[in-house]
């Protein structure tokens, strides 16, 4: 997926901010990514996110709208081939679900039951 919604936010109305411009990937009506600092901005609220939370966020943006299976997923993020217990990716994407839960009505991530996640490519 190519990052192209963009949204520029500069902190000053009138311009004349000498402040680089934070560029957001616009998710959702809810919620917007800052891929170069790695955090979401949800209904106005900045959330950070740890390392493995951003990896998440990063992969499955990348294939938004489309399924990323679990296993993918975990080699991926881990970049191992050793087995990692399918409970860490579990977790992880649990702790994020929560964290975003307060801020947002709308899921973020969807769960495709028995193949993985995905970020769902709706019509902001």
């Amino acid at each position: 997926m190519e990052l192209t919604n963009y949204a520029s936010q500069s902190g000053y109305q009138n311009g004349l901010d000498n402040r680089p411009s934070v560029h957001l990937v616009q998710i959702n009506s809810d919620c917007s990514y800052n891929p170069s600092q790695m955090y979401l901005v949800v209904n106005h609220s900045i959330i950070s996110l740890t390392p493995m939370e951003q990896k998440v966020v990063r992969l499955l943006l990348k294939n938004k709208g489309t399924v990323v299976e679990r296993e993918d997923l975990m080699m991926l993020l881990w970049q191992t081939c050793e087995y990692i217990s399918e409970g860490a990716l579990t977790t992880c994407i649990s702790r994020l679900r929560r964290k975003l839960k307060s801020f947002s009505s709308k899921p973020l991530i969807e769960t495709v039951k028995g193949v993985g996640y995905m970020i769902p490519d709706v019509n902001v």
